[in-house]
């Protein structure tokens, strides 16, 4: 069976702390999120990656909102890629503007993550990730086109997992998991894709690899499952 695409989402925003915020946050829902911080880069990036979300900030320097959103438009290869726009309430007045030309979405700045969330999930039929997770410590040992890497999980569910390594690879990089739960003596090996990577601050030469499982057997995923609801049971 071939494995579920990952959801492509472009973020294009001028701001640097909100561009990072905003990425971490939609990330952790399991989608890739590519970024831009103005249109010139939204363009490149739209043109060579196909998002299927595009949340636009209509006041981006360079070539601004306006002009990219006409320029997605006129796109065919991007003629189901779904744009959520977004308009500072200090110019209400670029409403209409945006109107006129057409989006999936248009929400007012500074937006909640919530609202951001919400309209996600209104434009298209991207699922949020259902799966719990919680902080297992757990070491890993992984490969890579035959490279071995090993890490310390930080957190996982029945959906992936996420660890803190010495290596870094490229989004979308395929890899082979291999880890015991807590607790149990069963060696779980996993397919999966890596959706994002960060460089951590606590930990000198250290990034954290987020990791979607694309091939695991069910009975192991209702290994997983257990060992992160007693975890959390913990915690009550």
């Amino acid at each position: 069976m071939a494995a579920e695409q990952t959801t492509k989402v472009l973020l294009v925003e001028d701001n640097p702390e909100l561009l990072n915020r905003e990425q971490s946050f939609l990330s952790r829902r399991g989608w890739e999120i590519l970024t831009a911080p103005n249109g010139i880069e939204a363009i490149k990036l739209a043109t060579e990656e196909k998002p299927h979300i595009i949340i636009l900030d209509i006041y981006i320097p360079k070539v601004d909102g306006l002009e990219v959103l006409k320029w997605i438009h006129s796109q065919s290869f991007l003629s189901t890629s779904k744009v959520i726009a977004l308009v500072p309430a200090a110019h209400k007045e670029d409403n209409r503007k945006v109107k006129q030309i057409g989006c999936d979405e248009l929400l007012t700045k500074p937006v909640s993550r919530e609202a951001l969330l919400g309209a996600i999930i209104n434009v298209s039929s991207v699922k949020v990730r259902a799966e719990p997770r919680a902080q297992l410590k757990i070491l890993v040992n992984g490969y890579r086109r035959g490279e071995r890497f090993d890490g310390r999980s930080l957190n996982i569910g029945a959906g992936g997992i996420y660890l803190r390594t010495e290596k870094r690879f490229p989004p979308g990089s395929e890899a082979e998991l291999f880890f015991t739960l807590p607790g149990t003596d069963k060696k779980i090996r996993a397919q999966g894709r890596l959706l994002r990577v960060e460089k951590l601050s606590n930990g000198k030469g250290s990034f954290g690899l987020a990791f979607q499982f694309t091939s695991l057997e069910k009975i192991e995923k209702e290994e997983i499952r257990k060992a992160v609801a007693k975890k959390e049971k913990k915690k009550e």
